[in-house]
């Protein structure tokens, strides 16, 4: 019997044509995982943006409690008592004494930005990590200003003070309240500090979740 002379021609049409939907069906498949995975990437950033913003809102929040003016005496209860110690005087020593344990309270908000920082890091650059500085440099600020000024306070005997000296006590007093900003030569820097830092991450990430939510 003859040879069909187009039994190879089907065989091997319909091999190329299964090969081409192979290949047409990868290609695809591998274009629709390139945009799946730009889709998460792109989440991800909007994830790391709204969480650095999150914190700069919050910093406000925050640092406006640990620095508020109005200081309570259950604030200063645990602190260690001075036999005949006059109440006004451990008043005094009182208000220093809050600063410090409201920045214990709230430590669990600023171990939260040094668990974001290096998404932002890994995110924008490591340019970001000078932003983070300012909010880091804020809080120490703070913190020693307080620190500085609860040990002079219970000291035995009243220092004589020389003009640096008063000076350095009017911008310890401006570094823990920003009231008192206006009686110091740096003015509130503290407060500048935190501001700066929050526009900054307002800057940086606000674009990012703008464009990632545009229709």
């Amino acid at each position: 019997m003859a040879a069909n002379p187009w039994e190879f021609g089907w065989t091997q049409l319909l091999t190329i044509a299964g090969l081409s939907m192979t290949g047409v069906i990868s290609i695809c498949g591998l274009r629709t995982f390139d945009r799946w995975k730009r889709e998460k990437l792109e989440e991800r950033r909007i994830e790391v943006a709204l969480d650095a913003l999150s914190i700069a809102y919050h910093t406000k929040y925050i640092f406006d409690y640990i620095r508020g003016a109005m200081v309570f005496p259950y604030e200063w209860e645990e602190m260690p008592e001075r036999p005949g110690e006059p109440e006004d005087r451990r008043a005094m020593r009182g208000q220093y004494f809050a600063v410090l344990k409201r920045m214990e309270k709230t430590k669990e908000f600023f171990d939260s930005v040094w668990k974001v920082q290096p998404r932002v890091m890994a995110l924008f650059g490591q340019d970001v990590e000078a932003i983070f500085l300012k909010f880091h440099e804020a809080r120490r600020q703070i913190e020693v200003s307080a620190g500085l000024l609860w040990q002079d306070a219970s000291r035995d005997f009243e220092r004589v003070l020389d003009e640096d000296d008063k000076k350095l006590k009017a911008q310890q007093r401006a570094d823990i309240c920003g009231a008192y900003g206006s009686r110091a030569a740096e003015g509130d820097r503290v407060g500048a500090q935190l501001q700066s830092f929050r526009n900054e991450i307002e800057s940086l990430c606000r674009p990012v979740v703008e464009r990632g939510y545009r229709p």
